[in-house]
């Protein structure tokens, strides 16, 4: 019989789309592809290449459509084409695309895959091994023909920084096989409060899950079926809006798609400015390890590894004053000059930056020259920029290549500076920042005319994805495009008074079901510090808020004793340090002066603050002190801080009896100590005359010796007062005496001279051991007569401040004795 054939397997193929086809990182796409951009000092899609080669990808297909020349210069002349080994990489340039689908479509036609490939953008970091998954998805395969794609999900909190504002996606998966049901993206416009799910779709899965958890990391792994798929349907542009959505609503197709979800690895795309930031900072942390810089991966890096994440190539001239705080990347040959300060940020190679530099949140590539006295701040400076002395760059700003700046300029935020040519597509304004200026403000003009929704949400999302934008948006009800075309500024963009009160409903509503469910302290707390984080607030908002919706509840029927002992640990969990509780009395008086059931509770209210541990005694009377001089407060606020005199009274004597019972005790001990050293004083003249006694016996005859034996039971008797040790000792010094007194009566004087000695060595052993009890004992003395100095400054300082409190003395006048 002929041998079975054995099927040989088709190597592993990858396929990568470098373009984004969207404008979220112009100007500096103007000159150079996203996949080029450096990031960490390595451009991006390095990153992409090396998660690739570790999942044993043997051939890369990169297809690259806007400045496709550049990808296949550097590709070609990169480590990855002079190496022997896999994987191997082809560049293909498709001009004339403008989608995800066209490249797909065009690749279909090509006919150069072979098998199942993994599909990723050319801006994904990643650390994953797809081993798993795609031994994953081939069973997946055996069991359900109709399966075309797993996509790689990576789970992430609600507040993860990774988590792009207008790029979620809600996913409704089967509980068992995660296969996916329902994809539905949540765009910023138009708001969606519902959506609508065909009740089929759950027909065949009875138990599923709804994810809004998931990080979309745009790793996909494909069936051949997909470029056909697209070919098939022209329709189909974006993967995820067009083409996942498309094979889950089709009834004819019967496609099935499944995810499967990273918990413990990592997997992001650099898909605009703020993520590109988030990644820099995960890549400096060590989340992306091995992908790391002291990892030396670029050809010609040399950084190492220090604490607080410093990476800081060998060749980096730093002097001597500068500081590197933390989570910086240095590259090679560049120059930092005196008093300069760099956190969070990344440096190029071969830079130079002046004396007194302050630079924040930034990130600054090769060749650039930053004069003395500059301030740079959340911000990107292009290869070969020039920064001239004492300019201040605000947060978002974008300075492209070659752009010179200054001197003595201010940058506002969100601008973006170009040299690059106008286009038809593109408005430039020649702008003048310093009489070294070269430089045109560019705005993107491209889409303005465009009326429907999916233009103005795609406008939206760009906006929000700007590095130095926060991750809050208002309410659109009344969305048109002058809102995000009119201006660059923020506060033309951002309605500051409208996002805070968006965001105090939330924390009031988050109160208030705490409050109707009765939640534990410690969940109610954990609910608030997470919306805390969520809407980008402080501590102090949490406070104003919480504290008059915890008082409002105290009325005829719920005392305030009830009340406050139940939740008023909710608001000591906002309050910290001092200020922070002389911040919230204020809230509290406030509260008071406005409603008149609780103007005269102010009193109460702070004692049962005082005895639930909230508030201190110092801080309300500092309080007290301080408000005598406000003059911002109201009538009704200075009128109820009379009904706390009472109160305040009470603290006062209540300290002052604390302080005085104190020093009593301290007393007490003072006096027990002297007592004891006293006894002690004693104990050494007993042992003084014991020895006295003994060399009399030595010269006495044996009715001297009845009486020595006498004065030694008296000298045990004085003797009693003595601790125990010292007890214990003396009564051994009797018994010998008494010992040697009888065999002085029975034996001649050479038997009395020889146990006469034993006896003044016993003593004088004893008289050492009680000369120690006395050296620790006038030891414990001196300290105890510290102590009383001490309270007794202490006694005289609270006395001047009840008397600088009784007087109406003002702030500045108790800070001296507080």
């Amino acid at each position: 019989m002929a041998p079975k054939e054995v099927q040989e397997e088709e190597p592993l193929q990858a396929v990568i789309i470098t373009d984004s086809f969207n404008n979220r990182y112009k100007p500096l796409t103007l000159d150079r592809p996203r996949c080029l951009l450096p990031l960490g000092n390595m451009p991006i899609i390095d990153y992409t290449l090396e998660f690739l080669a570790v999942s044993q990808v043997k051939e890369i297909f990169i297809l690259s459509c806007y400045l496709s020349d550049m990808v296949r210069d550097y590709i070609q002349n990169s480590r990855w084409v002079k190496s022997s080994l896999p994987p191997k990489i082809h560049t293909i340039a498709m001009q004339e695309c403008y989608s995800v689908g066209d490249a797909l479509r065009e690749l279909d036609a090509k006919q150069l895959l072979r098998g199942d490939f993994i599909l990723v953008s050319g801006d994904v970091i990643s650390n994953v091994k797809l081993d798993a998954i795609l031994e994953e998805h081939k069973a997946r395969r055996a069991n359900d023909k109709d399966c075309i794609m797993t996509m790689v999900l990576k789970k992430a909190s609600p507040t993860h920084r990774l988590r792009a504002q207008g790029e979620e996606s809600l996913y409704i998966l089967d509980s068992k096989t995660n296969q996916c049901i329902h994809c539905e993206p949540l765009e910023l416009y138009p708001q969606k409060n519902k959506f609508k799910v065909d009740i089929e779709a759950f027909e065949n899965h009875p138990k599923v899950q709804i994810r809004n958890d998931l990080i979309d990391c745009q790793i996909d792994i494909c069936s051949l079926e997909v470029p056909a798929l697209f070919t098939e349907n022209f329709d189909y542009q974006d993967i995820r809006k067009d083409f996942v959505r498309g094979i889950l609503q089709s009834d004819i197709l019967g496609k099935t798609i499944y995810c499967h979800i990273l918990t413990d690895q990592y997997a992001a795309r650099a898909k605009s400015t703020k993520m590109y930031d988030a990644i820099s900072k995960d890549v400096i942390s060590r989340w992306t390890f091995p992908l790391t810089p002291d990892s030396n991966i670029q050809v010609g890096d040399n950084y190492r590894h220090s604490r607080n994440q410093i990476y800081k190539d060998q060749s980096v001239i730093l002097a001597r004053s500068a500081k590197l705080i933390e989570k910086v990347i240095v590259g090679g040959n560049t120059e930092i000059g005196e008093n300069s300060r760099i956190s969070n940020s990344t440096i190029g190679h071969n830079c130079k930056i002046g004396n007194n530099v302050v630079i924040e949140n930034s990130y600054i590539w090769d060749n650039v020259i930053i004069e003395s006295n500059c301030n740079i701040y959340k911000s990107f400076i292009a290869d070969n920029a020039h920064i001239w002395e004492n300019v201040d760059v605000k947060k978002g700003c974008m300075i492209s290549y070659n752009v010179e700046v200054g001197p003595d300029a201010v940058i506002n935020e969100f601008t973006k500076l170009t040299l690059h040519e106008p286009d038809n597509d593109t408005d430039y304004t020649e702008i003048k920042l310093g009489e070294k200026c070269k430089a045109y403000l560019w705005e993107d003009k491209s889409s303005d005319d465009d009326d429907d929704e999916y233009d103005k949400n795609e406008k939206l999302t760009i906006k929000m994805s700007y590095l130095g934008r926060e991750n809050v948006v208002q309410e659109f009800d009344d969305f048109d495009d002058s809102d995000v075309s009119s201006s660059e500024s923020e506060a033309d963009f951002l309605d500051e008074d409208a996002i805070q009160q968006k965001n105090n409903r939330e924390i009031i509503a988050t109160l208030e079901r705490a409050f109707a469910e009765n939640h534990s302290i410690e969940n109610a707390a954990l609910e608030l510090n997470t919306l805390k984080m969520a809407c980008n607030i402080q501590f102090r908002d949490l406070r104003v808020l919480a504290i008059p919706a915890v008082l409002s509840r105290i009325n005829a029927d719920n005392s305030a004793q009830k009340i406050i002992e139940r939740w008023g640990p909710l608001i000591g969990k906002f309050i910290h340090s001092d200020e922070d509780q002389i911040d919230a009395i204020y809230s509290i008086q406030k509260f008071c002066a406005k409603s008149e059931y609780h103007s005269k509770m102010l009193a109460v209210i702070l004692k049962l603050f005082y005895d639930i541990d909230v508030l201190d005694e110092d801080d309300i009377i500092y309080w007290y002190g301080k408000a005598q001089s406000e003059d911002s407060l109201t009538e009704n606020e200075k009128a109820i801080r009379t009904t706390v005199n009472i109160y305040l009274n009470y603290i006062l004597v209540l300290c002052y009896n604390n302080n005085n019972n104190n020093n009593n005790n301290n007393n007490n001990n003072n006096n027990n100590n002297n007592n004891n050293n006293n006894n002690n004083n004693n104990n050494n003249n007993n042992n003084n005359n014991n020895n006295n006694n003994n060399n009399n016996n030595n010269n006495n005859n044996n009715n001297n010796n009845n009486n020595n034996n006498n004065n030694n039971n008296n000298n045990n008797n004085n003797n009693n007062n003595n601790n125990n040790n010292n007890n214990n000792n003396n009564n051994n010094n009797n018994n010998n005496n008494n010992n040697n007194n009888n065999n002085n009566n029975n034996n001649n004087n050479n038997n009395n001279n020889n146990n006469n000695n034993n006896n003044n060595n016993n003593n004088n052993n004893n008289n050492n051991n009680n000369n120690n009890n006395n050296n620790n004992n006038n030891n414990n003395n001196n300290n105890n007569n510290n102590n009383n100095n001490n309270n007794n400054n202490n006694n005289n300082k609270f006395l001047i401040f009840i008397f600088y409190i009784l007087s109406g003395c003002t702030i500045n006048s108790m800070a001296s004795i507080r």
